[in-house]
C-alpha cells in the first residue's frame, strides 16, 4: 500500500481567517444586559466576526441570537457532555464535560473577549484572558483593584455595543483610551501580534496564526 500523502495546498478550500470575538457574561437572563449582549452579536456578524461563548443563557444565547439573526457563525463551549443543552442560536455546539473549567476554553478560542456584565465565571474568564494577553472589552463588567489600591487598566472600558465591537475588531486606531499610555501601548502591540489592525475589513482579511506565549 502506498503511503498517504496530503492534498495540494488549497484543496480543502481557504482557511477561513475572521476575528474570533468571545462574548461572556451571566447566564441568566436580564433584559436591559440581553439587549446590549444582542446587539453586540449582530455588529459582530456584520464585521464577519466569529461569535465564542458557553453556549448557554443569559448573555451568552443574547450575543448568539444576535449573531445568528444577522447571519454570522457562533460557537458554543459548553460545560457539560450533551451538544443539546446548547441554546438555539449556536450554530457549533462543543460539549466538552468540564464544567466551569470550559471557562478556560471559551478565552483560549478567542482573538479578543467582550464581558458584558458580571457574574463570577464572567470574573473568572476576564481574568484568565489578561493572564494569557487576551484583548479585555468591558461593558459594565468587573473594575480590578489591585492589592495596593491602585485600579487595574486590564479592562478596556467601553460605554455601548458599537464601541464595544469597535475596540474589539481595532476599527479606530488605539483600541483603548488615552491613559493611561503604557496600557495603549501594551493594547495596540497586542492587537498587531494577533493580526487585528486598525481597520476591521482589513483584520478580517489578515488575521495571522501564532502562538502567543503566556504570561508567568
Amino acid at each position: 500500500m502506498s503511503e498517504t500523502s496530503l492534498p495540494p495546498e488549497g484543496a480543502l478550500g481557504r482557511r477561513d481567517d475572521r476575528v474570533v470575538v468571545g462574548v461572556v457574561g451571566p447566564g441568566t437572563a436580564d433584559p436591559a444586559r440581553d439587549a446590549i449582549a444582542e446587539e453586540v452579536g449582530v455588529l459582530l456578524a456584520r464585521a464577519r466576526a466569529v461569535v465564542v461563548c458557553g453556549g448557554l443563557g443569559g448573555v451568552m444565547a443574547a450575543a448568539c441570537r444576535g449573531a445568528a439573526n444577522a447571519g454570522g457563525l457562533t460557537v458554543g463551549i459548553l460545560p457539560g457532555e450533551d451538544p443539546r443543552a446548547a441554546n438555539e442560536w449556536v450554530a457549533v455546539p462543543i460539549p466538552t464535560g468540564l464544567g466551569e473549567l470550559r471557562n478556560g476554553l471559551v478565552v483560549r478560542s478567542s482573538n479578543v473577549l467582550v464581558a458584558i456584565g458580571g457574574g463570577y465565571g464572567t470574573l473568572s474568564e476576564v481574568a484568565f484572558a489578561l493572564k494569557v494577553g487576551c484583548p479585555v472589552v468591558g461593558l459594565g463588567t468587573w473594575t480590578l483593584v489591585r492589592p495596593d489600591g491602585r485600579t487595574d487598566p486590564g479592562v478596556c472600558p467601553v460605554a455601548d455595543p458599537a464601541e464595544a465591537v469597535a475596540r474589539a475588531l481595532g476599527w479606530h486606531g488605539p483600541p483603548c483610551p488615552p491613559h493611561p499610555p503604557d496600557l495603549r501601548t501594551w493594547w495596540q502591540s497586542t492587537l498587531e501580534q494577533r493580526g487585528l489592525f486598525p481597520c476591521g475589513a482589513r483584520a478580517a482579511r489578515n488575521m495571522k496564526t501564532e502562538v502567543i506565549p503566556s504570561a508567568t
